[in-house]
């Protein structure tokens, strides 16, 4: 009797410590949906605002000449494939890095769900035995 115990105890014990690790993984996993999101977000907002990054506005006197075909020609080159790399490459890289994480997590999360229903199964069945 006092084994059966002893098992049941020390099964409740795991259950518990199964638990308190499902909670931290679902939270992790809230956290890096939340932040897959405002990735996604930034994102959008960073490839709106292009306009205003290539565009900006200058007087005549401050850039004409060959200055103003200097700077059209570093707009046209440099600044915009920059600026295109950031959400084509950066930004999906980061999206690409978060989504395989989330991946990670939710089969930590199955694999304690079936941990966990595995262990209330022998506590119910050592239960019953007494």
């Amino acid at each position: 009797m006092s084994a059966v115990s002893a098992q049941l105890a020390a099964i409740q014990s795991l259950i518990s410590a199964y638990r308190l690790r499902l909670s931290e993984k679902q939270e992790e996993l809230k956290r890096l949906q939340r932040a897959l999101s405002e990735l996604g977000m930034n994102k959008s907002d960073f490839i709106e605002s292009k306009g205003i990054c290539l565009k900006p506005e200058f007087t005549a006197k401050t850039f004409h000449g060959e200055n103003a075909e200097d700077l059209d020609g570093f707009r046209a080159d440099g600044l915009q494939a920059s600026f295109v790399a950031v959400p084509n490459e950066q930004i999906s890289a980061a999206e690409g890095k978060i989504s395989d994480q989330i991946a990670i997590v939710e089969k930590e999360i199955a694999s304690l769900e079936s941990t966990i229903s595995s262990l209330e199964a022998q506590l119910a069945a050592l239960s019953a035995a007494l």
